[in-house]
């Protein structure tokens, strides 16, 4: 019986510790169960948050791509067209002002007036100094019944005498002094169509310099409006972590910096406007409404023979003319100063009483000597020889100063158009090619922004230095035209002649 109940008690034990085992293993089941579950739940949200992060990211890039793609397209335009600004100026209007314009503007301004009444005036002087001097008219009255002997008689209007008396100067005085007037007078006619030519030159150096001032505005203008497009594309790289803040910063430095420079070229333009208004004699709003200043499209260029231009400028440059006829002018006055030995004539004629004679007409025949030899003349011909030594001198010396002119004009113009056909054909095309290639790269992000400015200051500074050295070419050529004087051709009778 013992035993029996013993093995009960046995038996239930082992059956109490079963169920609590099996109560621990479905619990320990369900628990994993939950586990498993909360871990497949968190793991399908993370996935589907990060599936929707990842989505919001690739719209964003897509959106910021196509933003830039558009503003890619633009630039990549403005760039084809690069070459194309300011080449078609404004519309001419009718009252437009040209340059031939302002040429004969400036050719009748009042200090060129002035100065060609003056040497119309002068020309006078030729007739003047080849003409004898004026005829003396005399009348006089005699005290025929003398003052110490009064016994001497009297007959009516014996103490009346009319005369005539004029002086001949030797000859040749004549004609050295009518041959003075007139070397003097060529000598001022050239000086004054010099005058006039430099007149000429500092409108066409006014003209061109409004001119490329015009289009460095233009040029500015355009250039900060792609640049503007170009901040567009770094800000938004910047936005999306392409870039740093540095591009921005730097893009917007050099849109200051040409606000400035488009501020510097506008108050330029108001002053080249003021000294054409000025040399023109016209209102300052006249010219400012009306002139509209360009380059001529294509520049003609040829080699050009430097003796050949060496015996034009000796024959038609109004200074080295006006040194040739100074120098004859002082050989002529020097022959006038030897001549100051040489006695003048005295032709005289009366008619009157002498005393008891009835009237009767008198004629006389006279010279005239001089009596200090060395107080005038020595002085004289001296002066005359040292003006003779000068006139020489400045002569040489203007002869050698247009051939200096002539050389420097010519290696100028070389050096200048060399400068312009590179930067037209080289440089300029280049800059552009670089600027589209870190443009094109920067969207990969294989350059950065730095480079992109760069490659813009580069095509900014092409373009005004391929204007600049234009201006540069043609205010030489105009400089070349003036030393030679042959310009003085185009226009009619710049000065007074005969």
């Amino acid at each position: 019986m013992l035993s029996d109940v013993f093995m009960d008690m046995i038996i239930k034990k082992y059956n109490f510790i079963r169920s609590v085992i099996l109560f621990i293993s479905i619990l320990a089941i369900n628990l994993l169960s939950i586990a498993f579950y909360s871990a497949n739940s968190n793991a399908a949200f993370t996935f589907n948050l990060n599936h929707n992060s990842n989505y919001n990211a690739n719209a964003n890039a897509n959106n910021n791509t196509n933003i830039n793609a558009k503003l890619k397209r633009k630039v990549d335009s403005a760039i084809k067209k690069l070459k194309k600004v300011i080449k078609k100026g404004k519309n001419k209007t009718a009252d437009t002002i040209t340059l031939k314009k302002l040429i004969e503007f400036s050719l009748k301004n009042p200090k060129i007036d002035s100065a060609l009444n003056k040497i119309k005036g002068y020309r006078q002087n030729i007739k003047i100094n080849e003409s004898l001097p004026d005829p003396v008219l005399g009348f006089t009255f005699n005290n025929a019944n003398g003052f110490n002997n009064p016994e001497i008689g009297t007959i009516l209007g014996s103490n009346y005498t009319y005369s005539l008396n004029q002086e001949i100067p030797f000859p040749t005085k004549l004609f050295l002094k009518s041959g003075i007037a007139k070397m003097h007078y060529k000598s001022l006619n050239d000086n004054f169509i010099g005058i006039s030519l430099l007149t000429i030159l500092n409108t066409k150096y006014l003209y061109y310099d409004l001119a490329l001032t015009d289009s460095d505005i233009a040029i500015i203008k355009y250039d900060y409006s792609l640049l503007r497009m170009i901040k567009k594309i770094v800000e938004e790289s910047y936005a999306v972590k392409k870039t740093n803040a540095t591009g921005p910063v730097r893009l917007m430095l050099e849109m200051i910096d040409m606000k400035s420079d488009l501020i510097t070229l506008k108050a330029r333009r108001k002053k080249f406007l003021l000294l054409l208004s000025l040399i023109t004699d016209k209102k300052f709003n006249y010219i400012k409404n009306n002139l509209h200043p360009l380059f001529p499209v294509h520049i003609l260029y040829s080699k050009l023979n430097y003796k050949k231009l060496l015996i034009k400028a000796y024959h038609y440059n109004p200074y080295i003319k006006s040194a040739r006829y100074l120098y004859k002018q002082s050989k002529l006055s020097l022959n006038l100063a030897e001549q100051g030995f040489y006695p003048n004539i005295f032709i005289s004629l009366s008619y009157g009483y002498r005393y008891f004679y009835p009237p009767a007409l008198a004629a006389g025949i006279g010279l005239s000597l001089p009596i200090y030899f060395t107080q005038k003349q020595m002085p004289d011909i001296k002066k005359s020889k040292k003006y003779l030594l000068s006139s020489a001198y400045k002569r040489n010396w203007t002869f050698l100063k247009i051939k200096s002119d002539i050389k420097n004009s010519l290696n100028s113009i070389n050096k200048y158009y060399k400068l312009y056909m590179a930067n037209k054909k080289l440089y300029l095309p280049e800059s552009i090619f670089l600027l589209d290639l870190y443009t094109n790269s920067f969207e990969v992000r294989h350059s950065s922004s730095f480079a992109m400015v760069d490659a813009f200051k580069k095509v900014v500074k092409s373009e005004l230095n391929v204007y600049r050295y234009k201006t540069d070419y043609l205010k030489k050529m105009a400089f070349l035209k003036t030393v030679i004087g042959k310009l003085s051709l185009t226009y009619k009778k710049i000065a007074y002649k005969k």
